[in-house]
């Protein structure tokens, strides 16, 4: 069974603890609601988008709490060593 879901923008956020982003999840029979926040990680204040699934039928149901996306920055040498590897121009 595949499933697909899409986040669309909390355009009602009034509270700083809600959801940026909502959406609705249907694996095998189960529905979850979905809430995405944009974010910073705390240890190292990079950006990024934390995913939260909660079951909908069961409010008190354990949360699975995911970080989707964390922004992480390179280092420029580094950088120009994997463009030179794929066959691309160096700043060098």
């Amino acid at each position: 069974m595949k499933t697909v879901t899409t986040l669309t923008e909390n355009v009602e956020k009034e509270d700083p603890k809600w959801p940026d982003f909502t959406g609705q999840l249907t694996l095998e029979r189960d529905l979850f609601d979905v809430g995405a926040w944009i974010n910073r990680v705390r240890s190292t204040n990079d950006p990024c988008i934390g995913l939260n699934l909660s079951l909908r039928r069961d409010r008190n149901a354990e949360r699975i709490g995911v970080t989707l996306w964390q922004k992480k920055n390179r280092n420029a040498s580094v950088m120009n060593g994997y463009s030179a590897a794929k066959g691309g121009a160096t700043d060098a």
